[in-house]
């Protein structure tokens, strides 16, 4: 019973969610990763080429999305998850990320918007819908949903602030909190344009032309 609630208290509301997003939009085409380095979408992309600035077990080829290493129409998807907050030139990458794509080929794309400052020194943006919108303009279709829209985003921000703060709060502070995120994240949704105002962060769908 301990071990249960110890799970549901430490429950990522906003990854749960990305999930979900991931597996409406799994493959088994080439999909080349861009900085997946930690691979937690394997499952969904079985046939995933990961690129990432760091090595790592799971890296095939180190690059930088600025300058991608492929010919002009190269793979039928591309995966894109928690990066685009951490790039200096967002919009250089987006044309990089087009330019690989095959003609009708998708992104599928997941984004911060509230959620604490990470992977510092390189966090750079938060990103609205309008300006993820802008910046995938050059796509045929693009298709951007809240994550954790309206209030329920809260709950995002508390358990990224605890996290964070972890090594530095007594330990019924951080159960009371994780708590608390919990009690959020579990009243019942609000509607969809709630997330045009406030969002953990948004989930994009884009289709090349």
């Amino acid at each position: 019973m301990k071990l249960y609630f110890y799970k549901k208290l430490h429950a990522d509301a906003a990854r749960q969610e990305i999930k979900a997003f991931m597996e409406r939009h799994s493959t088994v085409e080439q999909t080349l990763d861009v900085g997946g380095r930690n691979s937690p979408y394997k499952k969904q992309f079985p046939n995933r080429f990961c690129i990432d600035i760091q090595p790592g077990p799971d890296v095939d080829k180190v690059a930088s999305v600025y300058e991608l290493p492929f010919p002009d129409d190269s793979f039928p998807a591309v995966l894109c998850s928690e990066v685009f907050e951490h790039l200096a030139e967002p919009r250089k990458a987006a044309a990089e990320i087009l330019r690989v794509l095959k003609p009708g080929g998708k992104l599928i794309l997941t984004t911060r918007f509230l959620y604490p400052i990470h992977g510092i020194p390189d966090d750079f943006f938060r990103y609205t819908r309008f300006g993820l919108a802008d910046i995938f303009k050059d796509f045929k279709s693009v298709d951007i949903e809240p994550e954790l829209p309206g209030w329920r985003s809260i709950s995002s921000l508390i358990q990224g602030l605890v996290w964070e703060e972890k090594a530095r709060m007594s330990k019924a502070r951080y159960y009371f909190l994780l708590l608390v995120a919990k009690i959020i994240s579990s009243l019942p949704k609000t509607s969809r344009n709630a997330g045009e105002r406030l969002a953990s962060g948004y989930h994009v769908f884009a289709v090349k032309a």
